[in-house]
């Protein structure tokens, strides 16, 4: 079984990408289409918190976070 995220990483990514934007993080690979794109009715991206809350597990989190910062500079 995977550890879930934290709160606290999930607050680091939504800041992050509130900072880059879903749509440059995306084209710049940090992100997957399933974190960025909703699928639902509404399509489009996803809002930075939403992408954070599809981060299932810290090690995914903590990978995101690594090509979040990464791409901030």
């Amino acid at each position: 079984m995977t550890a879930a995220t934290t709160q606290a990483q999930r607050d680091y990514i939504t800041s992050l990408l509130q900072r880059i934007g879903v749509d440059k993080a995306f084209e710049a690979k940090a992100i997957t289409v399933d974190m960025a794109i909703d699928q639902g009715a509404s399509g489009g991206y996803r809002s930075p918190r939403e992408v954070a809350r599809h981060c299932n597990s810290k090690a995914t989190a903590s990978q995101v976070i690594t090509n979040l910062k990464a791409i901030s500079h």
